[in-house]
């Protein structure tokens, strides 16, 4: 048979038909069959297989395109951003924040250095034994009791557990302990890292007033971060340290450096100056904000310790002291003890809690010059109107008593306050028989224009506003109607109705001025770094006319009287003349009453108005009187 594929060694047609190495092996001859019956020229695939590689080919081929979408598109900003990060680096400075001072420019919050203990694990040795002599050493100048730092030295020197190029042993180190790091020139791979520490030497007297900064938190950081903040970043959490947060921050210096792919510094880019934060000059007289919160302290020791005291100048609404009792140390949330935080939050004393803002309290008796001046102001009585009183008055089944057993006799407006005559508010708040008191409206109205039940204004967070109880609030609240009785109570301080010291504080500047309500002012001015000034606050008037002057005058001589022959006759030994109301209010339960004086000195130009109070205090006269008439004593003396 002529097989189509047998070749001729004679023939020259070979080398055009060649294929690699075909030549070779028809040279050999024996692998090469001469014959072939059948040859079929084809793939060995068949059509199922070439389906399947296909689409193989197919997913592969749209997932390299789907991918390279997501890179283009869907990504691109990311990528654009972490290409510009590795072409910028930001190296930050972190501005010092702006200082506190007194009034008389006595610093009460400060900068300090800090310096935090580092390990710069590339900086350390190779030789264990090397290693074992640094930790050794670095152990040895760790304050004994600190365990947790000499492990965690031990932990990163010793076992190498490298989380981090720079790892932090302990932040804000003694003194003593920066001093022999220092001092001691072998040490490789230690780092003091240096910054600048807040530092409260006002002492535990301003801890509410200054508060605290703490750590930016998770959940705070996403609207902080547009402000320029960086997370871990410390914010005021507290006192004027919140409220006047950005005025202190100052601004940090960012500088922009181009480096290149290895991480070399090329050039700066551009650089924002450092500002340091601004300083508050505070209306508050350390002094008195010290010997106030000790008097406090040493009269509520023996009732459970807990109280408040504001004092301010009446004639511009400056705050000269603001105390609230039990006191802290608020430099424990600047070095994180967290055994002292956590020893503050389980006090049930809640000393961490501002009572002369926050606090809110029945005001007794303390509370009567308003109902006075309405009454005077609405014509239901002149200062010569005189009822007579018997020890109380009943109305129905209900008996309505004075504090004095057998009652006061006939009284008029100045006697009702010097001697607190229940009877008397009871006749002009809320009437007897024929006799048309003011009601529980006009009481609340008259409330309102001394500042009660709305917050002052005073310049710190956490105000609150207290309450003055309506006959509507009762009926939604309570199911109840309301009642003459419980204008009776308010009349006299008592019942549903609540204020802060700060609110009694400011009712009473009313009375010590002449007729004007201020708004409460903690800061008078701010400056710059250079000590220049920046702003100055001015006195703001909430209310230019309380009341006439004729009425604020009447209820004025029966403030005057309560010192005279009334229930404050111990002011008498002041080296001032002082005015002032005594108050107990009840609280309810088997619980003693608190302890109020609200009172100013002198009493012909007033130059302070000073409130107490004392939870469970008893009465005004044992607990509240006497620690105001100590502190007037060493104001207007400045002895020790």
């Amino acid at each position: 048979m002529n097989n189509p594929f047998h070749i001729s060694d004679n023939d020259n047609s070979i080398k055009d038909r060649s294929l690699p190495g075909f030549s070779y092996r028809m040279h050999e001859g024996e692998d090469i069959p001469g014959d072939y019956e059948e040859t079929i020229v084809g793939s060995p695939l068949d059509g199922t297989y070439v389906k399947m590689l296909s689409v193989f080919a197919f997913l592969i081929v749209a997932m390299i395109i789907g991918r390279v979408a997501q890179l283009q598109v869907v990504q691109s900003e990311r990528y654009t951003n972490m290409a510009e990060g590795n072409r910028i680096k930001i190296e930050r400075t972190i501005a010092p924040r702006g200082l506190i001072y007194d009034r008389y420019l006595t610093p009460v919050v400060v900068n300090t250095p800090r310096f935090d203990l580092k390990i710069v694990t590339a900086n350390l040795p190779g030789n264990r034994e090397e290693l074992e002599r640094i930790a050794n050493e670095l152990s040895s100048l760790i304050p004994e009791d600190d365990e947790s730092a000499r492990e965690r030295i031990k932990e990163v020197i010793i076992d190498g557990k490298y989380e981090k190029p720079i790892i932090t042993i302990k932040e804000n180190i003694s003194h003593e302990t920066m001093l022999g790091i220092k001092l001691n020139p072998n040490l490789p791979g230690i780092l003091l890292d240096q910054g600048i520490k807040r530092s409260y030497i006002g002492g535990e007297s301003l801890s509410q007033v200054l508060g605290y900064l703490g750590a930016i938190k998770e959940e705070e950081w996403d609207a902080l971060k547009q402000e320029g903040y960086y997370f871990g970043d410390q914010i005021g959490r507290m006192g004027l340290e919140k409220k006047y947060e950005k005025t202190l921050r100052g601004r940090d210096e960012q500088t922009y450096v181009e480096i290149d792919v290895h991480g070399n510094e090329k050039r700066v880019v551009s650089k924002n100056p450092l500002t340091p934060g601004n300083n508050l000059i505070l209306s508050i007289d350390a002094r008195l904000q010290d010997k106030l919160t000790q008097v406090l302290e040493e009269k509520a020791a023996d009732v459970g310790g807990r109280g408040a005291a504001v004092a301010l100048n009446p004639m511009n609404g400056e705050v000269l002291a603001l105390v609230s009792v039990p006191t802290y140390d608020n430099n424990v949330f600047i070095t994180r003890d967290n055994d002292a935080i956590r020893s503050l939050l389980k006090d049930d004393r809640q000393p961490l809690f501002n009572r002369t803002l926050s606090g809110t309290y029945p005001p007794g008796s303390t509370f009567k010059p308003v109902v006075a001046t309405g009454a005077l102001a609405e014509g239901i009585v002149t200062p010569s109107t005189r009822f007579f009183s018997g020890g109380g008055i009943t109305l129905s089944s209900w008996y309505f008593p004075d504090w004095k057993a057998g009652g006061h006799g006939w009284t008029d407006l100045a006697k009702s306050i010097a001697e607190s005559v229940n009877t008397y508010y009871y006749y002009i708040g809320g009437g007897f028989e024929d006799f048309q008191g003011l009601g529980v409206a006009r009481i609340n109205d008259y409330a309102k224009r001394f500042g009660f039940g709305q917050t002052t204004g005073i310049d710190l967070p956490g105000e609150r506003s207290g309450f003055l109880p309506t006959k509507q609030w009762k009926k939604e609240t309570k199911g109840e109607s309301w009642y003459v009785g419980d204008t009776y109570h308010l009349a006299i301080g008592q019942g549903d109705i609540l204020v802060t010291p700060i609110q009694l504080a400011n009712m009473m500047s009313v009375f010590a001025n002449g007729g004007t309500l201020y708004k409460p002012q903690i800061v008078k001015s701010v400056t710059n770094s250079m000590g220049e000034s920046v702003y100055e606050y001015f006195p703001e008037k909430i209310n230019e006319k309380v009341a006439s002057r004729k009425n604020i005058n009447a209820v004025r001589r029966g403030l005057r009287d309560t010192v005279l022959y009334g229930s404050a006759r111990s002011l008498l030994t002041l080296p001032v003349t002082s005015a002032g109301k005594t108050g107990t209010a009840q609280v309810g339960g088997d619980k003693e009453p608190h302890a109020w004086f609200a009172g100013f000195a002198p009493y012909e130009n007033p130059e302070i108005v000073l409130v107490v109070l004392v939870e469970n205090g008893i009465s005004g006269g044992m607990s509240a009187t006497p620690v105001f008439r100590e502190v007037m004593n060493w104001y207007f003396t400045r002895s020790e």
